[in-house]
């Protein structure tokens, strides 16, 4: 709340910090643009400081886009992130009641407009995969075709014209992709049927014998009731929990014969996620970040990832028809980095983005943005203490 005190936090931008945005050095002007929803207390106060109630819709600058007297549901907050690490900074918010998404594309516009007139170059948007999240990206001209070659995964700038690229949060991706395989509990592939119960077996097994086939499989992972929670999506899919299973095949285990399709959808996952999460700049394989010198080894690997995902079926009828939203969002991802990440890469022995500039664009909504949320929410009356933690998981 401190460091809001001094400044004014009243939903829409926050001008001061746009200005200090216009003082960077050029190298730290390269930047990715995130937004995301909290859930907020419906609840109406008033506010002895501003002489007003609070607790309505609330756009900034006098928008009144959901009526005057319409209780806000969420706080949609945005965010700048440096592609070179050193600065990240919320830039506003508004108080909405379940934004349409052609309002939420004007605003993302206006936004991009500020950011320009600031000198910033915002070179993607990353956001979950929340329904009017993806209808926005739609309107602003992204396509996520029924195959790989019909993804469109940029939009021109609303001022220059210039590719702005559309990044899933590969997090929210990843949950979604749990939650397809744990709810649906049989999926198909071309290697035969995936079983969420392989894993639970797995899991049962080991907690019989006492003893873990080195994965951090446990209770809360197979009955994910925290679905917030990204390290027991990521453990659940991961490459450790298909050499278990790879193991218990060897040894001729009871119920682990048929597991090859469920082995081969925890790498395939596991890989995937590892790609579009890379962080560390000496990290190797999946987890390294994109250069000139390995793109074209992990467009090899990533490619016939993408292929499978799109193979996949559910009840006859592929996935990503039906459910696969986080299918999709992956796909797209893919798609950003595959065709399109040399406009980065490219420049990146001359320019002053950094080598690890297309693994920062992919990192998004971490834990260090929710707590600037938090933070920001603090100074606002008209939230709840109980839900201010409350982040909408679409």
């Amino acid at each position: 709340m401190n460091w809001t005190s001094s400044v004014n936090g009243e939903p829409g931008t926050f001008s001061e910090v746009m200005q200090a945005l216009q003082n960077l050095n050029p190298q730290d002007k390269h930047c990715n643009f995130c937004f995301d929803a909290m859930s907020i207390r419906k609840q109406v106060l008033w506010s002895e400081k501003d002489n007003k109630y609070i607790g309505y819709c609330d756009f900034g600058n006098e928008l009144q886009l959901e009526g005057i007297n319409t209780e806000a549901t969420e706080a949609l907050f945005f965010m700048l992130i440096s592609l070179n690490g050193r600065w990240k900074l919320p830039i506003g918010y508004v108080l909405q009641d379940k934004i349409t998404a052609t309002a939420q594309a004007e605003i993302i516009k206006s936004i991009l407009k500020l950011s320009h007139q600031s000198g910033l170059k915002v070179w993607g948007i990353t956001c979950d995969g929340a329904y009017t999240n993806i209808s926005t990206i739609k309107i602003l001209g992204c396509k996520l075709g029924d195959n790989y070659s019909e993804i469109k995964c940029w939009f021109p700038h609303p001022t220059t014209e210039e590719k702005v690229y559309f990044i899933p949060d590969a997090c929210h991706n990843l949950k979604l992709d749990r939650n397809i395989l744990g709810n649906s509990k049989v999926l198909k592939s071309d290697l035969g049927y995936i079983h969420w119960s392989h894993i639970s077996n797995l899991h049962n097994l080991q907690q019989d014998i006492k003893l873990k086939f080195a994965n951090k499989l446990s209770d809360s992972h197979i009955n994910y009731h925290n679905k917030m929670k990204v390290s027991y999506a990521a453990q659940t899919l991961s490459s450790s929990t298909a050499d278990a299973l790879q193991f218990l095949k060897q040894q001729k285990v009871s119920s682990f014969e048929n597991i090859d399709a469920t082995e081969e959808y925890c790498r395939a996952i596991d890989q995937l996620f590892d790609f579009l999460n890379s962080k560390n700049t000496y990290a190797k394989n999946f987890k390294s970040p994109i250069t000139k010198q390995n793109i074209v080894f992990l467009e090899n690997k990533i490619i016939p990832l993408i292929k499978y995902l799109y193979n996949l079926k559910y009840d006859d009828q592929l996935l990503h028809t039906t459910a696969g939203t986080s299918l999709m969002a992956s796909m797209h991802d893919i798609e950003v980095i595959d065709l399109n990440v040399g406009d980065i890469v490219g420049k990146s022995v001359t320019s002053p983005i950094s080598e690890s500039a297309p693994s920062q664009m992919k990192s998004a909504l971490d834990a260090e943005f929710q707590e600037m949320i938090k933070n920001s929410l603090s100074c606002q009356e008209s939230i709840g203490k109980n839900d201010k933690d409350k982040i909408m998981d679409a």
